[in-house]
Order: structure tokens, then C-alpha cells, then sequence
């Protein structure tokens, strides 16, 4: 594990999921979920998510357009597509 993506990525994991949320996550991960916890942590938030190219503002933006688009994996639907 990178200290240094960890670090980068918790501090903007509880900047924009908040510090009680992600607290919490954490607290409560079992052994299974750990390794599924360190690399989101490390490389969606401490590499994707602080790199300066694009804005946190837009890149939350782009986030919430793709989870909301028709064609989503990221979100459940009942309905066939």
C-alpha cells in the first residue's frame, strides 16, 4: 500500500463524503472488504480524485452525469435496457 496515495485519497474521501462517513466505513470493514477499501482509497481517490487537471466541482460534476445517464452500470434498474 502507498502511504502517500492513502493519505491523498482519505483527506479527499472525507472532503467529500464527509470525515463521519468515511469513519465509519472504515470502522466497520471486515477482513474480506479491507483490501477492496485500500484500493478504492489509493487510486479512485488518491490518484483520480487529486489530480489537478480537472476541478473537484467538475469532476464531481462528470460523476453524477455518468451515474445518471440511460445507459449507467452504476446505478440498479428493474427496467431492461
Amino acid at each position: 500500500m502507498s502511504k502517500e496515495l492513502w493519505d491523498k485519497g482519505l483527506a479527499a474521501r472525507k472532503d467529500v463524503l464527509g470525515a463521519e462517513y468515511v469513519e465509519r466505513q472504515l470502522k466497520t470493514v471486515d477482513d474480506f472488504g479491507m483490501p477492496m477499501q485500500e484500493l478504492v482509497t489509493q487510486s479512485c481517490w488518491g490518484w483520480l480524485w487529486t489530480r489537478p487537471q480537472l476541478p473537484r466541482k467538475m469532476r464531481s460534476l462528470a460523476s453524477s452525469t455518468s451515474a445518471c445517464s440511460p445507459r449507467s452500470t452504476a446505478r440498479t434498474s428493474s427496467r431492461p435496457t
